[in-house]
Parts: structure tokens; C-alpha cells; sequence
């Protein structure tokens, strides 16, 4: 392919963005992508996916739409407790696998046949007893969903304040539409009695339209 018909391909597929086109959209946009590489930093792990994460932040700002600074440090609050929260998952499952794993030659020595629950029941006792780690990812688990909580509820708070978007006040501030001074197809009332009354016969026309007309008075 030629650089010119490289050229006429980029116009292309930059006419055809759907991106931010104002200056102030433009500037939010770089504050949002840079807010979000410095809070991915802060947060994802090096063996942690940097696409997760950022899938996950980009699901929140759709879903709750923050307006300004406040509602999307309360939506990266939010992501952050549900970022620790799935890692706290992981590591409870990952420390029972590893203690079934490290008690599989002595349960070998001391059992012919054992089922896994119970292979899992003994890891799970071992760990809670003896190591204390699951009571402290216990405490990380609650502080982070506390947290998650505690972000929503304030973010839902502010968003019931906010004041009423242009487009409600444009529509409450458009010109009433005008009553037609086009002529009517339908008469009035007062139209329909004067047509009536027109309408009424003349003595005289009732006389030469009755058939049985009343005899002359006689003289």
C-alpha cells in the first residue's frame, strides 16, 4: 500500500470518529485517561490484567455517568473496592489450593481413600487454625465491600442533588405554540342558532308549502 492511499485511509477513519470534537470535551477526555492510567498504577498488581481493570473502570463510568471530579473520584473509589475484593478471592482460593497441595503426602500416609471435600475441610481448618490467614483475608473482604458501600451510597446521595440538565430548562423555556387563526370547518354555537333561525320558513312559505293549509276566516 502507498503512503498516499495511507494518507486518504487515516482522513478516512478520523472522519469517522465519535470521539469528543469540542476543546472542553477534549481536555476532560485527556484528564479522564490519564485519572485512570494513575489510578491503574496505584492498583494493578504486575501480575494482574491491565485490560481487566480497565474494562472494569470504563463499566462503572457508564453505568453511573459521573459530571464532574467528585462523582468520578466516588466511581474510582467504587472500582478500587471491587479491584482488592476480586483479588481477595482469588488469594482465599489460591492459599486452600496450596495447603491441599503441601498436606496431599501426609493425607496420603494416613488415609487409603479420602473425597475431596473432606481433603478441602482439612486444608480450611488448617489454614483458619494454625496460620490465621483466612480470619485476616475475612477483614479485607468486609473492609472492601464496606467501602464499595459506602462510595455508592454517597455517589447516589450527590446525584439526586444535581441541578436540572440544560436540555429540561430549554424545553421549559420554548414559546408556546400559537392557536391557529385559520378558519374553523366547524360552526360555533352561535353560528349553528344563526343558521337555524335562517333556516326557520316564513309564514307565508309555510302557508304555500302546507298541504292541509288552514281554511280562510269567514267574512
Amino acid at each position: 500500500m502507498s503512503s498516499r492511499d495511507k494518507r486518504r485511509i487515516a482522513r478516512t477513519n478520523g472522519a469517522k470518529s465519535t470521539g469528543p470534537k469540542t476543546p472542553e470535551g477534549l481536555q476532560k477526555s485527556a484528564q479522564n485517561a490519564l485519572r485512570h492510567g494513575l489510578t491503574a498504577k496505584s492498583l494493578v498488581l504486575g501480575n494482574e490484567s491491565q485490560t481487566k481493570f480497565d474494562e472494569l473502570m470504563e463499566a462503572f463510568i457508564r453505568k453511573f455517568q459521573p459530571q464532574d471530579e467528585v462523582e468520578l473520584e466516588l466511581v474510582t473509589e467504587m472500582v478500587a473496592a471491587r479491584w482488592r475484593l476480586r483479588r481477595v478471592w482469588l488469594i482465599q482460593t489460591a492459599a486452600i489450593d496450596l495447603q491441599m497441595d503441601r498436606m496431599a503426602p501426609e493425607i496420603e500416609r494416613q488415609f487409603k481413600v479420602i473425597t475431596h471435600p473432606t481433603r478441602l475441610s482439612l486444608a480450611f481448618t488448617t489454614l483458619a487454625n494454625e496460620e490465621k490467614s483466612l480470619q485476616l483475608l475475612l477483614r479485607y473482604e468486609t473492609t472492601y465491600s464496606r467501602a464499595f458501600d459506602r462510595a455508592l451510597k454517597t455517589l447516589e446521595k450527590l446525584q439526586k442533588t444535581r441541578p436540572e440538565s440544560t436540555t429540561t430548562e430549554e424545553l421549559r423555556n420554548e414559546p408556546k405554540i400559537q392557536a391557529s387563526t385559520e378558519p374553523r370547518a366547524l360552526a360555533t354555537g352561535n353560528e349553528i342558532c344563526e343558521t337555524t333561525q335562517a333556516q326557520q320558513p316564513t309564514p307565508e312559505q309555510k302557508t304555500t308549502n302546507d298541504p292541509n293549509p288552514d281554511p280562510a276566516p269567514i267574512e
